[in-house]
């Protein structure tokens, strides 16, 4: 019998809430994490993308902000985000499965 932490043993119940409730928050966490770096003006990646554009670029940010909300609520709606997200959800599937 071991003592302490074993990933193995907590990742490999399924049925375990609190291991259902982790992995829902590692989820929801890595989702907000990725959406919020997309580099469209209303959320931080566009800060970050603003300071590798040139001074040209502006205008086009400038403009982006003033509509970017709804542009983004529009593409929510869609399903675009889900395709990008999507990818990062299963390399942590993938990460959660490979400690088992």
């Amino acid at each position: 019998m071991t003592q302490g932490f074993v990933p193995q043993d907590f990742f490999g119940r399924a049925t375990n809430p609190i291991v259902i409730f982790v992995s829902n928050m590692m989820f929801l966490n890595l989702s907000l994490f990725v959406f919020n770096l997309l580099p469209f003006p209303p959320l931080d990646g566009s800060k970050i993308l603003a300071t590798f554009l040139p001074a040209s670029a502006e205008p086009v940010l400038n403009m982006l902000e003033q509509f970017g909300f709804l542009i983004l609520m529009f593409l929510i709606y869609i399903g675009v985000f889900s395709a990008i997200i999507y990818p990062f959800m299963l390399g942590l599937a993938y990460l959660l499965v490979a400690i088992y």
